[in-house]
């Protein structure tokens, strides 16, 4: 099976978006277009900050079949588990992956169970030819999932968006400035009149901050001063200045690993040519050596594609380039908060990981504080790829830092 795997094969199985078709030595998958289209849909879907709860309804909704109808499951229904599943399979973006995890038995009984292996023994096809999801999209859902982990990880079992798709659109990011906490809505739930506090000290008694805070009053006051403070040409051209030199040494870097590339590509070529003429002298066990062979060959096949995808050249960022975006953006938040706010929390955090509330000497107010990365790690993203690094680590300039939003 890892034989079938390693030249493309289907290993068994049925995936939703494929059909398996016979070919000499084996099966091969092939894109089925017309469940290929719901899988992009719910792709975006999930970009756009929908739960996995709210995919599934609406599929089932729109009575779409499901992954497998007719089995003799008590629902042929979309369920968040399979959406949770379908958003983290690669085969969506072209790339077979074997090996990820075996199956162990339980002592004592006659269950097996699913444990994951070490990523150094996973191998690794590329596939283009069974896309489905673009780059650009599956790195769009990927931050939407490490985001939503993130920020509401400990309220989580698995991937289970629950409170990601909440009808408030600062809930997650707000910290209590004397304990830490998630600020969360104490008063008028479900009501314009909701407001803000520390569950810590509402709840528990644990801090001493009892100051609430009005939601509409917050998110209209904090947009106003955020506007105030990065929607002016002196910051805009710092962002310029700072994404540059960034660009610059993430390109430095890519130049270095290139260079580690080449050095590696050779060192793997005289191994291989080594152990060929080990295997024609009889000088080692066949069987050892040809193992060898094969793990030297996967790693060389690797080193080739990421040094033809890391070739970096310089991209040139101009105040004009941001210009227009970072104008428009926080404007933007504004206006889908009030028709979408899933969507709008998506668009917020990629500016903004925390935003604290520290209440004032007197305690009766607060002072708001946070880092509103003016670029996003998305679009800086995009300035990598077209400097042709690809899909790199990478994350956007956070200037200004610590601006202080005023009390209120």
């Amino acid at each position: 099976m890892e034989g079938l795997a390693l030249r493309g094969m289907h290993t068994g199985g049925r995936v939703y978006g494929y059909r398996s078709v016979q070919v000499e030595g084996g099966a091969k998958l092939t894109v089925f277009e017309p469940e290929a289209v719901i899988v992009r849909r719910i792709f975006e879907m999930s970009a756009n900050g929908k739960s996995l709860k709210k995919v599934a309804k609406q599929l089932n909704a729109e009575n779409i079949r499901s992954p497998q109808p007719g089995t003799k499951k008590r629902y042929d229904t979309w369920a968040p588990s399979a959406i949770r599943e379908m958003l983290r399979r690669e085969l969506y973006v072209g790339k077979i992956v074997w090996n990820k995890s075996k199956k162990v038995k339980v002592p004592g009984t006659n269950k097996r169970v699913r444990r994951p292996r070490p990523e150094s023994e996973w191998k690794i096809t590329r596939a283009p030819e069974l896309r489905i999801v673009s780059d650009e999209l599956w790195q769009r859902v990927e931050q939407r999932i490490q985001f939503t982990l993130k920020t509401y990880g400990r309220n989580l079992r698995g991937m289970c968006q629950r409170n990601a798709s909440s009808q408030y659109l600062l809930s997650g990011f707000l910290k209590c400035g004397e304990c830490g906490a998630n600020l969360v809505v104490v008063q008028g739930r479900a009501s314009k009149y909701a407001s803000y506090g520390c569950p810590q000290h509402y709840s528990r008694g644990a801090c001493s901050n009892s100051l609430r805070i009005g939601m509409e009053k917050l998110e209209t006051e904090l947009f106003t001063q955020l506007e105030h403070d990065v929607l002016r040409p002196d910051v805009v051209e710092l962002a310029v200045k700072e994404t540059q030199r960034e660009l610059e040494k993430v390109t430095r870097d890519c130049k270095d690993l290139s260079g580690h590339y080449e050095a590696r590509q050779k060192e793997l070529e005289t191994e291989l040519r080594n152990l060929a003429t080990a295997i024609a002298k009889g000088s080692g066990p066949t069987s050892f050596l040809l193992e060898a062979i094969n793990t030297r060959e996967s790693e060389l096949r690797e080193i080739k594609r990421l040094s033809q995808v890391q070739q970096p050249r310089p991209v040139q960022l101009t105040f004009e380039d941001l210009n227009e975006f970072v104008f428009a953006e926080i404007p933007n938040i504004r206006k889908l908060a009030q028709s979408d706010v899933p969507r709008a929390k998506v668009e917020l955090g990629k500016h903004v990981e925390e935003i604290v509330l520290k209440p004032n000497a007197d305690k009766t107010a607060y002072v708001v504080e946070g880092q509103w990365d003016i670029l996003g790690k998305e679009r800086f993203q995009t300035l990598l790829e077209k400097s042709g690094v690809g899909m790199v680590p990478g994350g956007g300039v956070e200037p200004p830092r610590g601006v202080n939003l005023g009390g209120f």
